[in-house]
């Protein structure tokens, strides 16, 4: 089985797939996430689409709002006790979107693909819900 990396151009030995990715962008207009990758995988992104799945949006948009809410209130607690300067608490508010338990799959499978879909990396408009 041949396997290519959604990231096109992007070498398999130099992705870390554990890293977490930060919520870049929600889109309630097209009802999608872009996610923006951290450490090595800074600089990628991709977004998945939910226009066909409404509810599913919505759920994911709760939990990513319930994580951005949940580590504001640390940030906070961690600047009330000092643990932090001002700056780093501001720094660490830019930063509150990073999803620890996102991991996506980024592999797939060529052997069940058709040959125009080869032409289309993911990550493309031509996949309507990972584009």
């Amino acid at each position: 089985m041949v396997k290519k990396l959604v990231f096109p151009g992007e070498d398999i030995n130099n992705f870390d797939f554990e890293a977490l990715w930060d919520v870049a962008e929600m889109n309630d207009d097209e009802k999608s996430f872009t996610y923006a990758g951290t450490g090595k995988n800074e600089g990628l992104q991709f977004t998945l689409g939910y226009k066909s799945r409404p509810e599913e949006y919505e759920r994911v948009k709760k939990i990513h709002l319930e994580d951005i809410e949940h580590n504001k209130k640390i940030f906070a607690k961690e600047l009330s006790e000092h643990k932090i300067s001002e700056d780093e608490y501001k720094e660490k508010l830019k930063k509150a979107s990073v999803v620890a338990d996102f991991i996506p799959e980024f592999f797939l499978d060529e052997d069940y693909l058709e040959e125009e879909d080869l032409a289309s990396p993911a990550g493309s408009a031509d996949s309507p819900d990972f584009f």
